[in-house]
């Protein structure tokens, strides 16, 4: 076995392994999230239910948090695009050679 594949090998384990520990718990939760237990738990899964989800949206602090998160998530998409298209639209000007008229 090469060197070149070993390194394949070694970076092709260490990606899937980053991508377990990223999206393991999510898949997890996702599922508990549809068990019908009384406290939501992967195993034993015994039966199929959104009353977590009524639950949520019934809950005045939830809804409440869901709205600022949306605030917040839209005045920093306001704040960072104009900035980011002005930042750009300056660095292309400063790198671009003058133009000779």
């Amino acid at each position: 076995m090469t060197s070149r594949r070993m390194l394949r090998l070694m970076t092709a384990f260490y990606v899937v392994i980053f991508f377990a520990y990223l999206f393991g718990p999510l898949i997890v939760m996702s599922i508990t999230a549809f068990n019908t237990e009384s406290y939501p738990r992967a195993y034993p899964f015994t039966g199929l239910t959104f009353h977590w989800f009524s639950d949520i949206l019934n809950d005045r602090d939830m809804m409440l948090g869901l709205q600022n998160s949306v605030i917040i998530g839209i005045g920093v998409v306001c704040v960072s695009v104009p900035r980011a298209s002005f930042s750009r639209s300056s660095a292309s000007r400063a790198s671009s050679p003058p133009i000779a008229c």
